[in-house]
């Protein structure tokens, strides 16, 4: 039998499978690698882009069974139990492909949560990630039953609820939560205190999660030929195709976000937004003397510390330091500094004016932020808000 023809086009999805998985694999470590590199610990975005990683080989090996079983072969060439063999693999592929698209948008998702100063930009994607979660646990469970029991995976008996709207509906959702993560980080981070090429680095980076989108549309229209195909086997074998290089390629494009220039200019950016812009919410405790410790550095909470006072933290363990200045290193291996500034007067900028504030700051404060051997300083001085 020739290795590849029109009656045997299964070696061709095991190929793009394999390309695509090995690029999937080398971005998500990558990912993980620069996280922990940076951060010295892993958190709950590495979690969700490593289950997306582990769910995509286990798609990759439901995959293989389907080729062995058939798929792309004509179905008369098929034995009955080679046949039901296909069926099987095909639902447990499903099953995979599923948490896959959806769990590899939820890591730039997360991360973008811990960028978000404002309470109410937190909200938004938070509740998007609700949203997938719950769509997530609904898809698994309309797939894993979608036929009369006991056999679930036996589509060819037609004892099935409409299969084809339920796909039709999953790429409504898929598309629309995948171009949420894609733009909503360009209005969640245009405040960020960087420079224009820098912050477009930031919130362009996030863009390319949305190249899936065109392969969401598509696997639709390849499965309603296949729902009305009386040669299932034959005709799956394009869905498949899509199927996995959108699972494969979610992986690759949901880890940009996480390439280190991108990590390191938005943690100086949000490292520069909490001295010099903070969120609205600050407004509350800046009325509160010596409380400016209680406002925490995004991503300082990354690592899981606090962005504290030097005069006011009980823990401080640098006999060096000044009385008033505050030491930092955040969870991506930036150290900040602010040294020589009066924190039980500070108000935090002029971003407070819009809430009422009369109270007059005299702040005088240098930022340092260094990444490997790059430093930048910032200072800021006489601060006043009429």
């Amino acid at each position: 039998m020739p290795l590849l023809d029109a009656d045997h086009r299964g070696p061709l999805i095991n190929l793009a499978t394999w390309i695509t998985l090995v690029a999937a694999i080398l971005l998500a470590i990558t990912k993980l690698g620069t996280k922990y590199y940076l951060a010295k610990r892993l958190q709950r975005d590495d979690v969700f882009m490593a289950l997306a990683l582990v769910v995509a080989i286990g798609e990759t090996i439901a995959t293989g069974i389907q080729v062995t079983s058939g798929l792309g072969q004509p179905q008369s060439q098929l034995s009955s139990q080679k046949f039901e063999n296909f069926q099987k693999a095909t639902l447990a592929a499903e099953l995979f492909y599923i948490p896959t698209i959806y769990l590899a948008k939820l890591a730039p998702l997360h991360f973008v949560t811990t960028l978000c100063q404002l309470r109410f930009r937190r909200l938004i994607v938070q509740s998007t990630i609700v949203f997938i979660g719950v769509w997530i646990v609904i898809s698994i469970f309309s797939i894993a039953f979608q036929c009369d029991l006991p056999q679930t995976w036996n589509t060819s008996t037609n004892k099935c609820f409409d299969r084809l709207a339920f796909w039709d509906i999953n790429a409504v959702v898929d598309a629309f939560t995948q171009l949420l993560a894609a733009f909503l980080p360009i209005y969640l981070l245009h405040d960020l205190q960087l420079p224009w090429a820098k912050k477009s680095l930031a919130m362009l980076s996030f863009v390319p999660i949305a190249l899936t989108v065109p392969l969401t549309i598509l696997r639709p229209i390849y499965f309603s030929n296949t729902v009305h195909s009386t040669d299932l086997s034959s005709s799956a074998y394009r869905v498949a195709l899509v199927s996995k290089i959108h699972a494969n390629l979610s992986i690759v494009v949901c880890s940009f976000p996480f390439l280190k220039p991108v990590l390191e200019a938005m943690s100086v950016g949000m490292i520069n937004n909490v001295i010099i812009a903070p969120a609205e919410e600050l407004g509350n405790q800046s009325k509160r003397s010596n409380r400016l410790s209680s406002y925490a550095n995004p991503f300082a909470m990354l690592g899981g510390r606090e962005f504290t006072s030097g005069s006011n933290s009980k823990n401080s363990k640098n006999s060096n330091s000044k009385s008033g200045d505050n030491s930092h290193t955040s969870s991506l291996g930036f150290f900040s500094k602010v040294s020589r500034g009066r924190t039980d007067e500070v108000e935090l900028g002029d971003q407070l004016r819009m809430y009422g504030s009369r109270e007059r700051i005299n702040q005088t404060t240098t930022i340092e932020v260094t990444s490997d051997a790059r430093t930048s300083e910032q200072s800021a001085n006489e601060v006043i808000i009429q």
